[in-house]
């Protein structure tokens, strides 16, 4: 049986998403519905594991009727295994260990197939990483799509809570399905690529401690700042040095935006609301002078918000048409959600978005992109 090591593995396989190679010869793929595609041609193929869990603080009942107690565990990451294309798990299965080894594909004879490995979960709440593939067989790269999507977004882009219909709780990491949020059903809609950049509760920029230790525009010119931070803690490590994405490996057709939501909780916390919400503008500003930074003028840039919260959506509006006029950038685009029932099939863990509303989501989305591309060809 044959064994690939990390930095070999990347040069056989198509990367999806953003990916980060560590000193220790450990290809992460951490981010939503990053992984890597393949063709397998053999009998056998295992991957070697590296996982680091997180720890979170869930509500329990407690021993008296009608009370609830916390309770800390640890959170382990889930991915799925998809088969020649295929829209339904071959595996799904969580990584529950530090090290662990797992088949991805077994038979009593040689075949042929398309390996597709996505990690299902979010960055924030787990670290995955693959340091081996053995084989009884050969692998080679997965064709690129004709373009790509971006997607910048938070708890609503990851799929947070999705895959159930149980409102009132926070969720399980087996319940965010990154595969079936809008963004991903969108793509394969599309027959695109696509690389994730989102958080849950993240904002565009930071306004003091709220909701947590990082805001968009301190992440999205690295790799995966967030597992740098995490590999830096777990070995002792002072500081990390941060890795900056590889922009021009990577230029998207699409960027959509999906920021805005926890930004107007901020806003709500705030001492004087005119003030916050005037912050809330100049700071998607300037983010989006970041993003025409690392990636030019040349891919459409999508400002959009939903489905959950439409406060700060006037905000962004004046944001892309100050943006538009001052940097004379004819390739930003504004487009709103049509806001999730708070009842019902739509919602999901925490009343985020149902799989059901990421459907309606990625119609609402695709349609706005296929618009686009025949205006292009016109």
């Amino acid at each position: 049986m044959e064994t690939m090591y990390g930095r070999k593995i990347r040069e056989h396989v198509k990367l999806c998403g953003r990916t980060y190679m560590d000193k220790e010869d450990t290809l992460y793929f951490d981010w939503t519905c990053a992984g890597m595609e393949f063709q397998f041609q053999g009998s056998c193929l295992m991957a070697r594991f590296r996982v680091m869990p997180e720890m979170v603080v869930r509500q329990i009942p407690g021993e008296t009727p009608g009370t609830t107690q916390t309770k800390e565990e640890e959170d382990w990451p889930w991915i799925a295994v998809f088969l020649d294309g295929g829209e339904t798990p071959y595996h799904k299965f969580p990584l529950d260990r530090e090290e662990l080894t797992a088949v991805i594909f077994e038979s009593d004879k040689e075949e042929t197939h398309r390996i597709r490995i996505v990690k299902l979960t979010e960055c924030f709440r787990s670290a995955v990483g693959i340091s081996q593939l053995k084989m009884e067989g050969k692998v080679w790269p997965a064709p690129k799509a004709a373009k790509r999507i971006e997607y910048i977004g938070d708890s609503i882009t990851c799929g947070f809570g999705n895959d159930t219909n149980e409102g009132n709780r926070d969720f399980y990491s087996g319940e965010e399905n990154g595969w079936m949020t809008y963004a991903a059903l969108t793509v394969r809609k599309l027959e695109m690529d696509a690389d994730f950049v989102s958080v849950s509760g993240i904002t565009v920029a930071k306004t003091g401690d709220f909701p947590g230790p990082y805001a968009m525009n301190e992440i999205y010119p690295y790799t995966n700042r967030i597992l740098q931070d995490k590999l830096a803690r777990k070995r002792g490590e002072e500081k990390a040095q941060y890795e900056v994405w590889d922009f021009a490996g990577h230029v998207p057709d699409y960027i959509v935006l999906n920021l805005g939501t926890n930004d107007s909780t901020q806003v709500g916390l705030s001492g004087d609301i005119q003030r916050a919400e005037e912050k809330f503008e100049e700071d998607y500003y300037h983010f989006l002078e970041m993003i025409r930074k690392y990636n030019g003028y040349g891919p459409k840039l999508i400002c959009t918000l939903g489905c959950i919260d439409f406060y700060l959506y006037d905000r962004i509006l004046h944001a892309a048409e100050r943006f538009r006029r001052e940097k004379k950038d004819e390739n930003i685009f504004c487009f709103k959600f049509t806001k999730m029932l708070m009842m019902g099939a739509d919602v999901g863990a925490c009343f985020h978005p149902s799989i059901r509303r990421h459907e309606k989501m990625a119609k609402e989305l695709t349609a706005f992109i296929q618009e686009l591309e025949r205006k292009e060809e016109q």
